[in-house]
């Protein structure tokens, strides 16, 4: 798993992973992924990290769903994403715009 982390800590236009598990079933588990752009989404769903991903035969059922991101509500919210939003250039340059989270299990 840390080799894992490490290759994502390098994925271009990836700003953040928030990883989940649901406690009732621990079976499954997610993440949000937070991009800079459409570009680093596609690159990463077309790359090797998740051509990984959906060969592993321990990932029976993967969902990937995309949302826009509200930054209306998230900017009002307060917390370390929001603060690592915040300080990040491209959304000071408001191509935020075109952000995307990514949840899969």
């Amino acid at each position: 798993m840390l080799d894992f982390t490490q290759a994502l800590a390098q994925v271009p236009g990836l700003i953040q992973k928030i990883w989940m598990i649901n406690n009732e079933n621990t079976s499954k588990a997610g993440g949000i992924y937070l991009f800079e752009d459409e570009a680093s989404v596609f690159d990463y769903f077309n790359g090797p990290i998740f051509n990984r991903i959906i060969s592993d035969p321990n990932f029976e059922e993967i969902v990937v769903k995309s949302f826009e991101l509200n930054e209306k509500y998230t900017f009002l919210a307060e917390g370390s994403v929001t603060d690592l939003l915040r300080g990040l250039s491209s959304f000071k340059s408001n191509s935020f715009k075109t952000s995307k989270i990514i949840l899969f299990q």
